[in-house]
Parts: C-alpha cells; sequence; structure tokens
C-alpha cells in the first residue's frame, strides 16, 4: 500500500506546477534585427530606389555598386586634407550616380557615395568631415567645399550641408547624412549656384527618407 501511495505522489509531482524540478521549454528564438544584414544590403537600403528617383526626375546613370578603393580615391566619404580617424572604420562603401531625366536641367549630375562603420558610429565621420572644412581642403572630385549651412531633415542622427566651386566643373553641393552605423555623401554638379542649392535643397528630403528607414 505504501509503494502505491508513493508511485501517485511521483505522478502527481511530475504534473503540478511547482512540485517538482521540470526542462522549462526553449525560449523562441528572436527575430533578426537590422543590424544583422548584410552591410552591402543596409547601403543599398540608404540610397533612393530608381522609382523613387525617377519621380524626383533622375535616371540610374552608374548603376549602384561596392566602391572600389583606388589611389585617386580611398575609403572615404568626402576627399580632404586628412584622413579621418571615422574613415579609417569603414569596412564597406559603395556609390550611385544619377543623371537629371531633363535635358534642359542645369543640374549636371548627382552622386551618391554611402558607407558602411564596422564600429556602428558613422556619426562620427559627419563631425569630422566639419572638422575637416578648416583646413581648406575638403575635396569631392576637384572640388573643394565650404560651409553653406544646415539642412533640418527627420529621422538622421547627424547632418551636414557644404558648397564647392571649381572653374571648370562649376558649383556643387554636397549633403553628409549619417544613420547608426551609415553614412551618404549626396554631391549635385551645376553650372548654376542657385540651380545647385534650389535642388539640394528639393532633393533632400528624398534622399533623407532613404536613410532615415535604414
Amino acid at each position: 500500500m505504501r509503494r502505491i501511495h508513493a508511485l501517485v505522489f511521483v505522478l502527481l509531482a511530475a504534473v503540478l506546477p511547482g512540485t517538482a524540478c521540470t526542462t522549462p521549454p526553449p525560449a523562441p528564438a528572436s527575430a533578426p534585427t537590422s543590424l544583422a544584414e548584410s552591410p552591402l544590403l543596409r547601403l543599398a537600403r540608404a540610397v533612393p530606389t530608381t522609382a523613387i528617383m525617377a519621380k524626383a526626375g533622375y535616371w540610374e546613370d552608374v548603376v549602384f555598386q561596392p566602391f572600389i578603393e583606388s589611389e585617386n580615391r580611398k575609403n572615404a566619404l568626402i576627399h580632404s586634407c586628412d584622413h579621418p580617424q571615422a574613415d579609417q572604420r569603414i569596412d564597406h562603401i559603395a556609390r550611385v550616380e544619377w543623371q537629371a531625366a531633363n535635358l534642359d536641367s542645369k543640374i549636371i549630375v548627382l552622386e551618391q557615395f554611402v558607407v558602411h562603420h564596422r564600429d556602428g558610429r558613422a556619426v562620427e565621420t559627419i563631425a569630422e568631415a566639419k572638422q575637416q572644412l578648416s583646413c581648406g581642403a575638403c575635396r569631392d572630385s576637384q572640388l573643394t567645399f565650404t560651409v553653406t549651412g544646415e539642412l533640418v531633415l527627420p529621422g538622421v542622427d547627424a547632418q551636414h550641408a557644404v558648397c564647392g566651386w571649381q572653374e571648370e566643373l562649376g558649383f556643387g553641393s554636397c549633403l553628409l547624412l549619417a544613420k547608426g552605423d551609415i553614412a551618404v555623401a549626396t554631391a549635385l554638379r551645376s553650372r548654376s549656384e542657385q540651380a545647385v542649392h534650389e535642388e539640394l535643397t528639393r532633393i533632400a528630403p528624398v534622399v533623407g527618407s532613404a536613410i532615415a528607414q535604414v
């Protein structure tokens, strides 16, 4: 009889909560975060799609592609008189180039460089780009840029706008944006100073909304 009572007790202990040590069910696997994406996929999502740019009046001239470092252009968000510390933390860089669909447009080209920082601190590259302006040689291609002011765009961690001039290339504006581990430089070229400023103001929300959603 005692053996029967003992057996009943063991069976009850196995099914009643809190009466025996049981192995908890495995925790559900956590959903992958955006940071688990391939850096190149994140770079691609940080620039507007061809459909969005088409609505904005541009067609893709140079297809979005990984950038290959060369002697003329290093892995950097912008050209400068020094190699900023933030640029040394870049592990992926890509570029895309857009042409104005309107043949009468005064805009020559819109070019975007997008970089991924392996430490996630892309915002520092914007701060260091601002510092590079003081050396008088913050360059993109052959344009030397000077500060023109700020554009307030939602959804980004850092932003800065600069403008430059070179006799053969004309005026150029560059909008620098950063969010998390991604930074984007959007450069505009035009023969008209007024046109390039107007276009930067018009296109800024378009390029800003792309990186804001990364």
